[in-house]
């Protein structure tokens, strides 16, 4: 899972923790009948996007974070 904060990206950071928490939330709302509650919280996808609104150097430094070096 990816939050890095960042510049201009307060919407998308509170979003991610909104889902997380309701996530959370509804494990101990609905785990009671058997039902179990996960999030998908993907970090950086290789996309045209990923490489529109980050520099070359950008994707390698996140890529170097990355167990796997490689954005899925």
């Amino acid at each position: 899972m990816v939050l890095l904060p960042g510049k201009e990206k307060a919407i998308y950071v509170m979003t991610k923790h909104a889902l997380n928490g309701l996530s959370s939330n509804g494990c101990y709302r609905i785990g009671k009948y058997g039902v179990k509650v996960n999030t998908v919280s993907p970090g950086f996808v290789d996309t045209k996007m990923t490489h529109k609104n980050n520099d070359p150097e950008k994707i390698e430094f996140l890529k170097s974070k990355i167990a796997l070096g490689s954005l899925f």
